[in-house]
């Protein structure tokens, strides 16, 4: 290893955050639960088989636009060297 090179190596102690001293909760309103519980699980996509079904059905049916329009609307020549021409790199 030369002399002159100079290895700096990371410090890593980590140190805790204080942030203040614990201070008592707010008081609760009389009668209600606050904050609300959270609930047992998320609601997910996935958890009804009408939302796969909507799910699916969206999907299919933004596929077959993509395909159908891929395969039905032809462009103009003009059109498409202009396209070539204002998305060129140069």
């Amino acid at each position: 290893m030369p002399e002159d090179l100079l290895v700096i190596r990371p410090n890593i102690v980590t140190t805790p955050t204080v942030w203040g001293t614990p201070h008592a909760p707010a008081p609760m309103p009389r009668g209600s639960r606050w904050p609300a519980p959270e609930p047992s699980r998320p609601i997910g996509l996935l958890d009804s088989w009408w939302l796969v079904t909507a799910a699916a059905l969206a999907s299919t049916g933004l596929l077959g636009a993509a395909l159908w329009i891929a395969t039905h609307v032809n462009p103009d020549p003009a059109l498409h060297t202009a396209g070539l021409f204002v998305h060129s790199p140069d």
